[in-house]
């Protein structure tokens, strides 16, 4: 038996932010947005994407990253004073502390982060044209940072942690993939745009960019392209609440369609299939049966609610194989 749900990444839909002026980053933690400025010293939170809270840094530094997982935020910043990168780390996101560290060479222009595998991996370039560098934590706490060069790899602008690897984009459509963030190898993106953004979610890898560059992939080795050439040049990506979402230059904003990540099937003491996904309120939820992917049957409905939800085909499995997906609408 195969689960499967609608494509998120076939159809876009663009909207204003609300901001005037160009999104460096978007990441979804904890329910929340967060997005930051290009060297600003503060980060924005929202819930919804139209009220904003401003969360101040520190006067002193210019806000380059800021990642979270295993119950810590972490900041890549800018010392206005020593010109010189610093860690920050917060429980919360607000209140922020300084990590002792010293990172050689202490000028790299650090672009992206992700965390995967027990650790933090930040990509970024050192004023080498022909070189790259990658930063990595020694554990999930922000603390023991190595600084790695990669020679003859272009400027990277971003990195994903996804499908057990992470995936990192870059200048001149360049896409690397690594299993523990310090052997790289490349793949072939079939584009030569600006990669500024990539994501992970819906079992599935986004790439945004330059020239309206939309990528997706399935394992962040084969790519296949969404959107591209027109003049929108989308900066930066995030997975949230079962879809996409993207930012780019003057502050405009484009979504994908929202799709449901299904459990594994279970099979229920009586016989029957049962799909488990985290359910949304005010939707309404159709469970889909199909035996050749072509033809489709609703095997059950429900009206959605906030939490674990669960659906079950109410008919005893006769196929060699059926396939399954939950549809959802308004």
């Amino acid at each position: 038996m195969r689960v499967i749900s609608p494509d998120p990444l076939v159809n876009w839909s663009i909207d204003p932010s609300g901001f005037s002026y160009g999104v460096s980053s978007i990441a979804y933690v904890g329910g929340e947005y967060l997005i930051y400025m290009d060297w600003g010293s503060a980060m924005y939170f929202s819930t919804d994407l139209s009220s904003w809270e401003v969360v101040p840094l520190s006067a002193e530094e210019r806000v380059r990253l800021v990642l979270n997982r295993e119950g810590w935020y972490v900041a890549m910043a800018n010392s206005t004073v020593t010109n010189l990168n610093t860690i920050w780390r917060s429980r919360d996101g607000r209140a922020w502390e300084l990590v002792p560290t010293t990172l050689e060479p202490a000028n790299v222009d650090v672009k992206a982060g992700a965390y995967g595998g027990g650790r933090f991996v930040m990509v970024g370039s050192g004023g080498d044209p022909q070189a790259t560098y990658v930063l990595h934590s020694s554990g999930a706490d922000a603390t023991g940072w190595v600084m790695l060069r990669l020679p003859g790899i272009r400027q990277l602008y971003a990195i994903a942690y996804g499908a057990d690897r992470f995936v990192a984009v870059g200048e001149g459509g360049t896409i690397l993939t690594s299993n523990d963030g310090v052997t790289w190898s490349a793949s072939i993106s079939g584009t030569t745009a600006r990669l500024n953004g990539v994501a992970y979610g819906g079992q599935a890898f986004a790439v945004v960019g330059e020239n309206g560059t939309i990528l997706k992939s399935l394992d962040g080795v084969q790519w296949t392209a969404c959107l591209g050439g027109d003049h929108h040049q989308w900066q930066t990506v995030t997975w949230a609440e079962g879809r996409f979402v993207a930012m780019g230059a003057g502050g405009l904003m484009v979504r994908s369609d929202a799709t449901t990540i299904l459990d594994p099937l279970r099979l229920t003491p009586d016989g029957r299939l049962a799909c488990g996904f985290a359910g949304v309120a005010g939707r309404t939820y159709r469970l889909e049966r199909s035996e050749d992917l072509i033809h489709w049957t609703e095997v059950a409905a429900a009206d959605g609610v906030h939490g674990p939800m669960e659906m079950r085909d109410p008919t005893l499995p006769t196929a060699a194989c059926r396939y399954y997906r939950v549809l959802w609408t308004p």
